[in-house]
């Protein structure tokens, strides 16, 4: 069970997304290795509802999984490389890592990408993750660690990527209360976030990020001004952000803010709205939807829901 925090002056939701993939089926030579790929969904706090969120980033919400390339670890000495193909992962022609075909050894998969650094660290694995400093180029970090041995699996390593990050999109609209119609607005920027952390594998316990830093700020921006409507909504048509989505370090504080540049009508001037987010509780696999009505006070933070993880 996890609980979801709504904030203040923003409604925060996690969207879920699920979708799964399998390896090839032709028979492996003899101690060859072979993986079965599942992705876990994001979490819908509010609905359940499903929703695939690709994990390499274009991170407008698609139908199916993007995952096509990872790399898996066995202790710090061996890295198999992974890619997707015509359904199918490869190559298949890594062999198996050790002699003992009954021995249970452990495997620990990740996506690596820019930003992605795999420890070992001595039967205690971790992965270091930087956000990329450029919205449109970050990425879901997916995470994956299973034990078996090529007696019971015959040589196929069945993988479970889990999401580490948290995505957080935006709705913008204005108060029924604001008499002045048309506003738009450019860009929105999220500040005051850690944007770099240790994702720790804690076999037999619950995985956790640990060394949280950084104060950082990610800015959506768009080519035209968008127009605010009164119902707060994500950004739609030709004049879109340059992205829909952050994928961010899971976090709990009471720093972040996010700040928009809007307009009046029959203005060129641009002005800054600041609103702070309150504490902010962003959980790993959780969507969250933030929704800011400009020109209003109102305070909404109702009891935290429990959701199924």
């Amino acid at each position: 069970m996890k609980h979801v925090q709504l904030i203040t002056l923003l409604l925060a939701a996690g969207l879920a997304a699920c979708s799964s993939d399998d390896g090839t089926e032709t028979p492996p030579a003899p101690r060859s290795m072979t993986v079965e790929v599942t992705e876990n969904p994001f979490i819908d706090s509010e609905t359940g509802s499903r929703i695939s969120l690709s994990p390499l980033r274009k991170a407008a919400a698609t139908t199916t999984s993007t995952l096509g390339s990872f790399s898996m670890s066995y202790t710090g000495l061996y890295k198999y490389d992974f890619t997707k193909a015509n359904g199918k992962w490869g190559p298949t022609t890594y062999s198996w890592p050790v002699e003992n075909e009954s021995a249970a050894i452990d495997f620990y998969a990740y996506t690596n990408n820019t930003g992605v650094t795999f420890d070992y660290n001595n039967d205690n694995p971790y992965i270091t993750f930087t956000v990329d400093e450029l919205a449109p180029n970050q990425h879901d970090l997916l995470v994956a660690h299973t034990q078996t041995s090529f007696t019971t699996s015959k040589g196929k390593v069945s993988l479970e990527f889990d999401h580490a990050c948290a995505a957080v999109q935006f709705y913008i609209g204005q108060s029924n209360a604001l008499s002045q119609k048309g506003l738009v607005y450019s860009s929105i920027a999220l500040s005051g976030v850690y944007d770099t952390g240790e994702y720790h594998y804690n076999v037999n316990e619950t995985p956790d990020w640990k060394e949280l830093s950084g104060n950082a700020t990610y800015t959506l921006e768009s080519s035209s001004n968008i127009l605010i409507p009164i119902t707060p909504t994500t950004n739609e048509g030709a004049d879109k952000l340059s992205c829909d989505h952050l994928f961010m370090i899971p976090q709990n504080h009471s720093n972040a803010k996010i700040i928009i540049k809007f307009s009046r009508p029959n203005s060129t001037d641009t002005e800054t709205a600041e609103i702070s987010l309150g504490d902010i509780n962003w959980q790993a696999g959780y969507e969250y939807t933030v929704k800011v009505r400009l020109g209003t006070t109102y305070f909404e933070k109702p009891q935290e829901p429990e959701t199924e993880s």
